[in-house]
């Protein structure tokens, strides 16, 4: 996994550079961020696949929750990302979650993981 550690107002972030294959890779993405010794993750759009806008292969919520249960706090930013009814109800959600969500652009989303 391809993992750079971003310096935003005094914070570590661990952004994936690595295109996501599959929800399994949230073990290494908590890898990525116990090495680095951070809790903040960032995936932006170039490591999203389009599997993970698509609502049917439950691809963003297994991901997310896994992330989850090791307490990081992640988001992920996209642009112009191609998404059905069904996942912009999810993306509504998303927004609001505790541990995790989704932006549109990537200077909101690293805007709310320095909230914490």
């Amino acid at each position: 996994m391809d993992c750079q550690v971003l310096q935003w107002q005094e914070m570590d972030v661990v952004e994936c550079l690595s295109s996501l294959d599959g929800p399994r890779r949230a073990t290494d993405l908590v890898a990525a961020c116990a090495e680095r010794g951070s809790c903040r993750l960032l995936l932006d759009a170039p490591a999203l696949p389009a599997a993970f806008f698509a609502f049917d292969t439950c691809f963003a919520g297994e991901l997310l929750q896994m992330l989850r249960n090791y307490r990081l706090r992640t988001e992920a930013a996209w642009r112009d990302a191609e998404c059905g009814k069904r996942y912009a109800e999810h993306l509504r959600e998303a927004r609001r979650a505790r541990h995790s969500r989704l932006f549109d652009a990537r200077e909101q989303a690293l805007a709310w993981l320095e909230l914490e």
